[in-house]
């Protein structure tokens, strides 16, 4: 996975409040994943909701936040 983040600024992520709309860059970052896995995700209907309109596709810091809380409760819901 590459990703030219430090964890300072995932960090700053975090903090935005829970409604901010994030693009795919800052939703990986966040999630520890690379862009492709979740492409790859939607295209399964897989991992936090997101919204599109058109070629953009955007997530709520809630959904993410949300997703992985659910994950911790499922046991192997992460699993690729």
């Amino acid at each position: 996975m590459q990703n030219n983040r430090t964890s300072t600024t995932v960090e700053n992520l975090w903090k935005l409040p829970g409604d901010a709309w994030l693009p795919p860059t800052d939703a990986a970052a966040l999630l520890g994943c690379s862009v492709s896995s979740l492409a790859h995700w939607r295209s399964q209907g897989k991992g936090p909701e997101y919204a599109k309109r058109g070629k953009l596709i955007r997530y709520r810091l809630d959904s993410i936040t949300t997703w992985l809380e659910q994950c911790a409760t499922h046991e192997g819901a992460m699993q690729r």
